[in-house]
């Protein structure tokens, strides 16, 4: 009887055992799945940013009417490596170290641009007759100008408050520096909307 007795015993000891380690089992498992959800989280969220679209948000005044500062928009990553870039196209680049520009481009590569009389020009041929921008007061010392190949001429839409590819220190903006196209505004809402 005390033989049977110590066996039942020993097998309730080696149950609680079982169900202990199959506990710590599953508890690490359960750890080990959260980090690796998170990690790939992580990586999908950084092939998305890099590749694809970013969300960013526009400070300054240099594109209204069409962006005003504090509106929110998301910029895709596609156009320029498939589809490419289009006049009147609304693009971020990098200008100094921690700095992004949001500009409209005018000019495509091998294009001449030019101000006369308050009005832009490429190839002797007025343009912005699709938007209503007010008249150029300041034309910058970077005019006329022959865009290189790979590179764009842009415009802030505010044009008078705006530091852009009329002067030397901008300059034409090469394809492979523009971080995207600017797609839809998301704030505010009252606004939300593609971007033309």
């Amino acid at each position: 009887m005390d033989e049977k007795r110590d066996i039942n015993l020993e097998e309730q000891f080696k149950n609680t055992n079982e169900v202990k380690v199959e506990e710590e089992k599953s508890f690490k498992s359960e750890i080990f799945d959260w980090i690796k959800e998170i990690l790939i989280a992580f990586v999908v969220v950084f092939l998305i940013t890099t590749f694809i679209a970013q969300l960013t948000n526009v400070v300054g005044k240099s594109m209204v009417p069409t962006l005003e500062d504090g509106d929110h928009i998301i910029i895709e990553k596609l156009s320029k490596r498939f589809g490419g870039l289009n006049r009147y196209d609304i693009i971020v680049f990098p200008h100094e170290e921690d700095i992004l520009y949001i500009k409209r481009i005018i000019a495509l590569p091998g294009e001449t641009v030019d101000i006369k009389d308050g009005k832009v020009y490429v190839n002797d041929k007025e343009i912005d007759s699709k938007y209503e921008f007010e008249v150029i007061e300041k034309y910058g010392d970077n005019l006329p100008i022959v865009v290189p190949d790979g590179e764009y001429f842009v415009l802030g839409d505010n044009r008078n408050k705006s530091y852009d590819s009329r002067y030397k220190a901008v300059g034409t903006v090469k394809k492979e520096d523009i971080t995207g196209r600017a797609l839809i505004r998301i704030w505010p809402l009252s606004k939300i909307g593609t971007m033309e």
